[in-house]
């Protein structure tokens, strides 16, 4: 199988092709290798092999056997997508974010333009409501430059209001930021964003786990949200609305992951029992969550 450049290889390609022609999505991807133990032992196992994992139905297991000969036609399109320049890894690549491994379902493939993020560099992720206030917006931007300042990376969804906002900021004092798509980075969502999306790419990444044509939906904005969370120490929350699920999801995720959850509300609106339910800590000041920030850092890293 012909190599391109050392930007495919043999790996991403059967990676692709269980991904995108045997329609494997993470977790199934995860429970596969822990019965089979190696690509190479998923492409070539036998019907009744395939039958004994569960939740896999018999389509499934067809479409999973079906993508083992069809490896040519994922290096053909995976060789369009990085002429399209767009860059791609993958599990048991070198440069695949490591950190993400601790996931019980970390994605298959990214496509990404731009720097990955290095691993072991300070990371916070930043996000918010989409309907921020004026006030909001100004926090988030002074949180991204106040990162961007002391040399910490900002991860965030590109998504409209508070993340874009915290970006901006990044961007605005020389930071690195990293966006997390939920659609293929040739959709940018919003699209609105996609002048933004460019000027990260320069100066951090933009990345997704989706093809690149992928269209965006709610499954795919919820799920990013692992890897916004994963990819950081802490999560930090500005503005926090009843009615913001991709917020509220966040928040799950950073407990799931055993990472803090820290949340501006200079107001005190947030009454303790639900700080207590939601395990999360606030903040009052932009002054006070300076202070905390060495914690925020080494919160994520408890598990090392």
């Amino acid at each position: 199988m012909a190599i391109q450049a050392q930007k495919i290889n043999e790996e991403l390609v059967k990676l692709y092709a269980l991904k995108n022609f045997g329609e494997v999505g993470p977790k199934m991807l995860s429970s596969l290798l822990m019965n089979f133990e190696s690509i190479d032992n998923i492409l070539s196992a036998e019907p009744d092999e395939l039958a004994s994992i569960p939740r896999l139905s018999e389509d499934r297991s067809r479409k999973i056997i079906s993508a083992g000969y069809r490896l040519k036609e994922a290096e053909e399109e995976l060789v369009l997508i990085v002429d399209a320049g767009i860059n791609v890894t993958g599990l048991f690549q070198n440069d695949y974010p490591e950190i993400l491994l601790r996931l019980p379902d970390p994605p298959a493939l990214l496509y990404y333009r731009g720097e990955l993020p290095e691993y072991r560099h300070p990371a916070l992720a930043v996000v918010g409501t989409t309907h921020a206030s004026e006030d909001g917006i100004a926090v988030a931007v002074e949180i991204g430059k106040m990162l961007a300042n002391r040399d910490i990376y900002v991860i965030s969804g590109l998504a409209a209001g508070i993340d874009s906002s915290a970006h901006l900021g990044s961007l605005s004092n020389n930071g690195y930021t990293a966006g997390i798509l939920g659609s293929g980075i040739l959709n940018v969502y919003p699209r609105e964003n996609n002048k933004l999306s460019k000027m990260m790419e320069k100066s951090g990444c933009v990345l997704s786990e989706y093809h690149p044509d992928a269209n965006v939906s709610v499954g795919r904005l919820l799920a990013r949200n692992r890897l916004v969370v994963g990819l950081a120490s802490s999560v930090i929350v500005v503005e926090l609305h009843e009615k913001s699920s991709g917020t509220m999801n966040s928040i799950i995720r950073a407990r799931e992951q055993g990472k803090g959850c820290y949340l501006f509300d200079p107001g005190k609106q947030v009454p303790a029992e639900l700080q207590s339910e939601l395990g999360i800590v606030c903040f009052e000041s932009l002054e006070r969550m300076e202070e905390m920030i060495e914690y925020m850092l080494v919160d994520g890293e408890s598990d090392e």
